[in-house]
């Protein structure tokens, strides 16, 4: 039992390929994403205030990159050399 009357649960983060709108994921921004996912999920939990709300919201998110991708390749644009980087980061209190 975690120490705040929650269990502690140890479940891998998974994140769905395709988003609640039919939108794809990139793999590479997938990757990405479950791997970034974890934090980025419980700072947007503790900013809406909903889990479920903050893990769409984060779909929405890697399925519009991936299309910001897809767009920049058909215009012959250079694609995002670091992916990670479009990772907000948390600023210091």
């Amino acid at each position: 039992m975690h120490p705040h009357g929650k269990p502690a649960i140890n479940a891998p983060f998974l994140l769905n390929a395709i988003d609640h709108l039919g939108r794809t994921i990139d793999p590479s921004v997938l990757s990405v994403a479950q791997e970034i996912g974890p934090g980025a999920v419980r700072y947007a939990e503790k900013v809406v205030g909903d889990p479920a709300l903050a893990i769409s919201l984060f779909e929405e998110t890697a399925a519009t990159v991936s299309q910001t991708r897809r767009d920049k390749a058909a215009s012959g644009k250079p694609d995002v050399t670091d992916i990670r980087g479009y990772q907000k980061r948390e600023e210091p209190r």
